[in-house]
């Protein structure tokens, strides 16, 4: 009987071992499904947390996921305490913390992606207003060399925060861009040929791109300029009394014109006029001389045209007599 004996043995205990290793795979199973409604639990919950969190900073998002730790550790985790073993539990809450784990670092780059943009917006709009400021400002002064330095030392702290701006991305962008604003301010500033002239004088040391561009700029505001000055010197000039503006008169003062020199009128109430012609370019200079030079044809041609009326007039008059019509033709 040993041998039957034997056998029965080595069947009971392989019916031990598999109803053993049955019931460990249960809980196994047990064990596994309370991990993946764990991790969907925290996954969910995290994600929606998120979502609605207002901090916008790592260190008050990492503050207030602890909170919401402790709700979640309370509102889902200590259920499962009473139905799971010892051993379960500890594997689900190694579960639970390597999942919130997760979603907190995931939050955490959230809430630094939300702060470095409203740095990033903060620097946007520190840079705008200061370049609003310095364009008004005068280049040489000494106040715009203290707020380039400040500008400067904020661009250290931009770079420092990993803070690239959204316009003006480095300081070389933003001071180009200022001296560019500086030039365009100067330009609908200046209001005489020699500002002109000084603003030419501050392009020779720039790029041949640069040059151009606001050397054709110079010249659009110079010929508006120029302009100006020819329709105000030119209507003070025909406020001059007809008696006065003779060819004589009119040849004196081309040739004042252009020498560039200061003409010197009365104009029709008797008050000196007096004008500098330096800043005159000789293309403004001859549109001068043209204009006034027809005003003096006109005013000849009507003084011609009523003579000739009035003659007219005469002749067909019946008590004109003959010594009138002789006198008629030496005034002619």
């Amino acid at each position: 009987f040993t041998a039957p004996g034997q056998a029965q043995a080595r069947l009971a205990s392989q019916a031990g071992q598999i109803a053993f290793q049955f019931g460990m795979a249960e809980k196994q199973a047990e064990t596994d499904k309370a991990k993946r409604d764990i991790t969907a639990l925290v996954d969910q919950e995290m994600s929606n947390w998120t979502r609605e969190n207002l901090d916008t900073t790592v260190t008050g998002y990492q503050a207030s996921a602890q909170t919401k730790k402790q709700q979640l550790e309370k509102s889902a985790l200590e259920n499962l305490r009473g139905s799971l073993t010892r051993r379960q539990f500890a594997e689900v809450t190694n579960t639970f913390n390597s999942t919130f784990a997760t979603k907190v670092a995931q939050g955490s780059q959230i809430a630094h992606a939300k702060n470095m943009k409203i740095r990033t917006e903060s620097a946007d709009n520190y840079l705008e207003n200061q370049y609003s400021e310095l364009v008004s400002l005068d280049p040489n002064s000494d106040l715009f060399r203290v707020k380039t330095a400040e500008i400067g030392r904020q661009y250290d702290s931009f770079i420092a925060q990993g803070i690239s701006p959204t316009k003006y991305q480095d300081r070389s962008s933003f001071f180009k861009t200022v001296d560019a604003g500086n030039f365009s301010r100067g330009v609908e500033a200046a209001g005489s040929q020699a500002q002109i002239d000084q603003m030419r004088k501050n392009l020779e040391s720039l790029p041949a791109s640069v040059f151009s561009a606001r050397n054709t700029a110079l010249d659009r505001r110079e010929t508006v300029i120029q302009n100006e000055l020819v329709e105000t010197v030119f209507k003070q000039l025909i406020r001059i009394p007809d008696k006065d503006f003779t060819k004589e008169e009119v040849d004196k003062v081309v040739d004042q014109i252009r020498s560039g020199e200061v003409i010197d009128f009365k104009d029709a109430d008797g008050n000196n006029v007096k004008f500098s012609l330096k800043d005159l370019k000789s293309s403004s200079t001859e549109t001068l001389i043209s204009r006034l030079r027809g005003r003096l044809q006109r005013k000849e041609g009507e003084e011609q045209n009523a003579l000739l009326v009035a003659l007219d007039a005469e002749l067909y008059n019946e008590n004109t007599t003959l010594a009138d019509i002789v006198k008629f033709e030496e005034q002619l």
